[in-house]
């Protein structure tokens, strides 16, 4: 059960930091999981919290400190991570810091956001979205999987969410792919 706990922490807060991995997809299982008395609801809530909070953090640590690299540097990401900056910026000119809601954590900091402003706003945003996502997953849980019984019903259950995961996620990589070309 620990291990679980680990793998939500790391696969959030990498996603907070910008890898782009699925962590909404670690933390949707936590939700998940938690809904089907597998885990701790509240501790999930509390780690995935956590876990964005200082992976947020890391990511704007690591746009203030590298900016130009991230941002310029040739490789496969390079439109999309100056892209992310255009937007970032025309959302802050907008938004101000209600923006820290929808831009990867590194615009932050590569756009000088004031720490002290982001260091609030990146924890509100890192509470939200947490008990947003964990109490939509566990919902989800809650009302499809308590109905399946137990065995074939379970099993097909994983199977569609996998399914789903795989499918998403491979459509993401193609069309990721077909953005560099």
């Amino acid at each position: 059960m620990l291990l679980s706990y680990v793998i939500l922490f790391v696969g959030v807060a990498a996603s907070w930091i910008g890898i782009p991995i699925v962590g909404g997809a670690v933390l949707a299982a936590a939700g998940v999981l938690a809904g089907h008395d597998r885990l701790d609801l509240w501790l999930v809530i509390l780690v995935a919290a956590v876990a964005a909070w200082m992976g947020g953090y890391v990511g704007y640590l690591l746009g203030a400190r590298a900016s130009e690299v991230l941002t310029h540097h040739p490789g496969r990401w390079r439109r999309q991570r100056e892209r992310a900056l255009l937007v970032g910026e025309r959302f802050y000119r907008r938004w101000g810091p209600l923006a820290v809601f929808v831009t990867p954590t590194w615009v932050s900091g590569a756009l000088r956001m004031p720490r002290s402003s982001f260091l609030l706003w990146n924890a509100f945003a890192a509470v939200v979205s947490s008990i947003v996502a964990v109490f939509g997953a566990y919902a989800v849980a809650a009302a499809i999987l308590d109905r399946l019984s137990t065995g074939p019903g379970v099993v097909l259950a994983a199977a569609v969410l996998i399914a789903v995961a795989v499918g998403t996620a491979a459509l993401y990589w193609r069309r990721a792919s077909s953005a560099i070309e």
